[in-house]
């Protein structure tokens, strides 16, 4: 499985990657991502919303995107990490993750595909 988790708050990097190693996820990806709202919106002063945006979350300029390819068996214990830092991922501005399953795996020891 790939494991990927969207952080609005950049400034829990260090403690969510830590969470994550002490549940046993060695190894991740780290991404400089920006939703498309920000993007689409980011010049737009008539845009209704652009101001709620500001009031709530003014300083917010990116997201950082973390991924990580995992056994399904250990998606449980990376979200209870990650939400052990974050708080729970149903309140807003706290992130974003989903997990799609790896088609094929290599150079990850123990997770190599091995179809031959």
């Amino acid at each position: 499985m790939v494991l990927f988790f969207v952080l609005e708050n950049v400034e829990l990097l260090e403690p969510v990657l830590l969470a994550l190693s002490r549940a046993g996820i060695r190894g991740a990806t780290i991404l400089d991502s920006t939703g498309a709202a920000k993007t689409v919106f980011a010049h737009t002063e008539t845009d209704p919303s652009s101001a709620l945006r500001r009031f709530f979350n003014p300083a917010k300029s990116e997201n950082k995107t973390i991924f990580t390819v995992l056994p399904e068996k250990m998606i449980s214990a990376a979200k209870e990490a990650i939400e052990s830092v974050v708080g729970d991922l149903s309140k807003p501005f706290t992130g974003i993750m989903f997990a799609v399953e790896a088609m094929y795996v290599s150079g990850i020891p123990d997770m190599d595909d091995r179809s031959d």
